[in-house]
C-alpha cells in the first residue's frame, strides 16, 4: 500500500479487540498499526539473529510519513547489520539511569489493590547512585542485606 495522508485518515479502525498492520510497498518492513482505540503508529519489522523483531517508531500524530519513512529507513539497515534496537534503547537506559532513580519511579507509579504504594521504608543509600548498566549481583545482593535490617 502507497501511503499517503488521506489513505492513512481513510482507513478503517479494527472493530474487534486487538489490531491491523497495513504495510507500505515502498520498503519492506515499514508499516502502520492501528489499534482498536483508533491509535495509529509507525512500525518497523524485520529479523534480527534470526528472530523477527517488532518496533513501533511514533504516532501518526507526532511523526509525518517523511519522518517515519527516514527513520525506519535507518532502523531496518541496522537490523540488517544485526543491531537491535530494542537492545540498543535498553543499554542506554541502563547507563543513564541510577538506582535511586529506577526506585524512585518505582514508588511514584506502582499502584496495588488498595491504591500507591507506601513504603515504609526506603532502601539505603548505598550504591544508589551508580548507574543502573554498571549494577552487579552484588549490588543487588547489599541491597537486600540492607533492606532486611530493621
Amino acid at each position: 500500500m502507497k501511503f499517503t495522508k488521506s489513505k492513512i485518515a481513510s482507513l478503517p479502525t479494527p472493530t474487534e479487540k486487538g489490531q491491523v498492520f497495513y504495510w507500505g510497498s515502498g520498503m519492506r518492513g515499514f508499516g502502520l498499526r492501528i489499534t482498536s482505540a483508533g491509535a495509529k503508529s509507525w512500525v518497523v519489522q524485520g529479523r534480527v539473529n534470526k528472530k523477527t523483531c517488532r518496533y513501533t517508531r511514533g504516532t501518526v500524530d507526532r511523526m509525518e510519513l517523511k519522518e517515519a519513512w527516514t527513520l525506519a529507513s535507518e532502523v531496518l539497515r541496522g537490523m540488517d547489520a544485526g543491531k537491535d534496537p530494542h537492545a540498543e534503547k535498553q543499554k542506554l537506559m541502563g547507563q543513564s539511569e541510577t538506582l535511586r532513580e529506577v526506585m524512585e519511579d518505582y514508588i511514584l507509579h506502582k499502584r496495588t489493590k488498595s491504591g500507591p504504594l507506601r513504603p515504609r521504608r526506603y532502601v539505603p543509600a548505598t550504591g544508589a547512585g551508580r548507574r543502573m548498566g554498571s549494577a552487579g549481583k552484588s549490588d543487588a545482593e547489599d541491597t537486600e542485606r540492607h533492606c532486611g535490617q530493621r
